[in-house]
This record gives structure tokens, C-alpha cells and sequence, in this order.
């Protein structure tokens, strides 16, 4: 009676822990395909964040190429939405798309300090944008077509810097490939005034792997169908090149 009492209470654990995920999944509001003219594309980058630092509003900042070739633009777009270090740009305008640039937010933990009727914490906010190299923006590349889900790839990079003091802008614009200074101009125009001291903080990615097979662009169109198919996307996701 004591097992089946304790496999009860497990099982009742398991069907609210479901039922609170449920309701987090479905808090989040996608938007719907703009009628004709909704393209998407998507990208997985794992490990944005620090290992073992929660940090908060992971977004990948994409570029529309305005020629299709050259790989500086103006045209900056942020992701709708994050799963799973899957990003999603939803009702993306036809054309060719790379990212360029992923940022986070992160808190340092509160301190404490005092004791008996004298105690106190403090703690700090930082903003922090990883702007890809020259080399792995190309590889990103993918053309964004009406009525399709885009997959851009699966990446992995190297984060120069991230490990000690963060660079100030004028080092990071020192070490920078001409792409990383365009772009982290781009997205911050005032890079150029914010000293060492500055809550924003700068660094540089370099790719260490691309995985743009359709073995893995299939991979990532079945999360996608987790993710956004429920949601109205799901022709979208069957349309891409490997979605069949």
C-alpha cells in the first residue's frame, strides 16, 4: 500500500509539473503568418550564456542582406522568440539573412554582508552583445522565401575575452574584424562613449563548427515543429528544403 501510495503522489507530481509547463509554453503569445508574405528562418547557436550564469532575453540579431551579397547591411532585425538555443525570426521579409550577433542579459549575485540587525546585498546588471566573426556570419547565410521556414544551420564558436575582464569598446574595436565594427556600430551607436566601467559589455565570436547538413537542418526543423508548429507555422516548417 506504501509503494502504490508513493507511486500515486509521483504520478500526481508529474501531471502539475506538466500541467505548469503547459501553461508557461502557451503564456508565450507567437505571432500568426502574415498573410502571403511570411518567410521565417531560424538558427541554433548553443551556449550564448556564461556556463552556469542565468542569464535572461537571449536574442539573435540578424542582418537583410540588401543585395544578397555583400555582408554588411544596415537592416537589423531581432529574434521573436528563443527554445531551446533555437532563435526564430517569424514574418521575416523575402530576402537573405545572416546573424550577425547574439546578446543576453546577466545579474551578479547579491551579496551579503552584516549580521544581527545590520545586513545589506547588492548586485550588478550587465548587458552583453557576442558579435560574430567574418567567417561565421558567411556560414549563417540562408535566403528567406515566402510561405518557408529558413534553416540557417547548427554553429558552435569561441568567445575571445569572455572568461576574464571584458574588453572596453575601444580594445574590442582594436582586435575587431571589419564586420564585428560594422555591425556592433550598427546595433550600438554609442559603442564608441562607453568606458571600461560600463554595464554594457562587448565581445567577439569565432566559429569552431558548422553543421548545415540536411541531416542536421532535419534536426532542426523537428524542434521547430515542437516550438512553433502547434502555433500556426507548421506549413512553413513543411516547406523548408528538408521539411518533406
Amino acid at each position: 500500500m506504501g509503494k502504490m501510495t508513493n507511486a500515486i503522489r509521483l504520478s500526481t507530481v508529474v501531471v502539475a509539473s506538466l500541467a505548469v509547463l503547459g501553461c508557461v509554453t502557451n503564456a508565450v503569445e507567437l505571432p500568426q503568418p502574415d498573410a502571403g508574405n511570411a518567410g521565417a528562418v531560424v538558427v541554433k547557436i548553443d551556449d550564448i550564456c556564461l556556463p552556469l550564469m542565468p542569464c535572461a532575453n537571449q536574442k539573435m540579431i540578424f542582418a537583410r542582406l540588401t543585395d544578397g551579397v555583400v555582408l554588411s547591411s544596415s537592416e537589423i532585425y531581432t529574434s521573436t522568440l528563443e527554445y531551446d538555443d533555437h532563435y526564430y525570426l517569424l514574418n521575416a521579409k523575402p530576402g537573405t539573412y545572416v546573424a550577425v550577433a547574439a546578446s543576453y542579459s546577466r545579474g551578479t549575485s547579491p551579496l551579503s554582508f552584516g549580521g544581527g540587525s545590520v545586513s545589506g546585498s547588492f548586485g550588478r546588471s550587465f548587458d552583453e552583445t557576442i558579435y560574430f566573426s567574418q567567417n561565421l556570419i558567411e556560414k549563417t547565410k540562408v535566403r528567406v522565401s515566402p510561405g518557408v521556414l529558413a534553416v540557417a544551420g547548427d554553429f558552435d564558436f569561441d568567445i575571445q575575452g569572455r572568461m576574464g575582464f571584458a574588453p572596453s569598446a575601444s580594445d574590442f574595436l582594436k582586435a575587431a574584424d571589419p564586420l564585428q565594427v560594422h555591425y556592433a556600430k550598427t546595433v550600438d551607436p554609442q559603442m564608441e562613449t562607453r568606458g571600461a566601467m560600463s554595464s554594457i559589455k562587448f565581445y567577439r565570436a569565432d566559429l569552431t563548427a558548422a553543421h548545415t547538413s540536411q541531416q542536421a537542418a532535419r534536426k532542426i526543423l523537428g524542434a521547430a515543429n515542437k516550438h512553433i508548429g502547434t502555433a500556426g507555422w507548421q506549413n512553413h516548417i513543411l516547406s523548408a528544403p528538408t521539411g518533406q
